[in-house]
């Protein structure tokens, strides 16, 4: 990997540089690394769309989310991500999960991927933070991986009512009409909002927290000269799960772009 992406990776997964070389044991446990892979095939369920329906999940993680997609419809979906031991557990997966034939995975820059790749019937953002800008910059960039008239899934979120956030990670969220407006500035349709329930959120982050900082107290006795800097991983993961659970209420948006 080589260092620009090397730091853009770790920053979209809000970790040191340095810390890349442990990132794929920190966080073994978690098979999803974003939106749930449920909720994206619910929200294409109803779109009646063809067997020949092309996907690109950018930021694919691990894969689950391309994989789901392939299982429940058949759709060949393509992965990409900055991060190699992502690509290599995605592509074990599909294979497990019998869907390697409809899945492709490949590491690398996604934004590369936004203007080099053809234009897919549905592009999924689920996993990156703001690694495209604020959401109005993303979304500017994402409707270019699609076709007039298809799909984008993002999964975001939104300020709380009432709620500011002075964090340098979520500078730019806004509430939600604003969010919205953001989402179709350039002539696209938010077609469904699928909220996150406050309770599912706080669970799902309290068992991940949980598995990464059991990861965490192995690899700090393993190398003791990074161990402040791995535990300060976990320490940030937590306070930032304290700021998604009071000050943000996290959706995942359904898109149709426009002309």
């Amino acid at each position: 990997m080589n260092d620009r992406l090397n730091e853009e990776v770790a920053g979209a997964l809000d970790a040191d540089p340095a810390l890349a070389p442990y990132l794929g044991e920190l966080l073994a446990d978690l098979s999803e690394l974003g939106s749930s892979a449920d909720i994206v095939c619910d929200l294409l369920a109803p779109l009646g769309l063809g067997p020949q329906t092309r996907v690109v999940d950018l930021g694919c993680g691990k894969g689950q989310i391309a994989i789901a997609i392939a299982k429940r419809f058949g759709f060949s979906a393509l992965g990409i991500d900055g991060f190699a031991p992502f690509i290599e557990e995605a592509k074990q997966n599909a294979g497990r999960e019998s869907v390697a034939h409809l899945c492709a995975f490949r590491q690398g820059d996604l934004r590369e991927a936004l203007n080099a790749e053809p234009r897919f019937d549905v592009a999924v953002l689920a996993a990156i933070g703001r690694l495209l800008g604020d959401v109005r910059e993303t979304q500017q960039q994402l409707r270019q991986a699609v076709r007039p008239g298809g799909y984008l899934i993002v999964d975001d979120g939104y300020l709380a009512p009432g709620r500011s956030i002075d964090h340098e990670n979520y500078e730019g969220y806004l509430p939600h009409a604003e969010t919205i407006a953001a989402l179709q500035a350039f002539g696209d349709t938010v077609v469904q909002e699928s909220q996150f329930p406050l309770e599912a959120v706080q669970a799902e982050n309290a068992e991940n927290t949980r598995l990464i900082r059991a990861r965490a107290e192995v690899l700090a006795q393993k190398h003791p000269k990074d161990a402040a800097a791995i535990l300060a991983y976990v320490a940030r993961q937590e306070e930032e799960c304290t700021i998604i659970e009071n000050d943000m209420l996290n959706a995942t948006w359904l898109i149709r772009r426009g002309d």
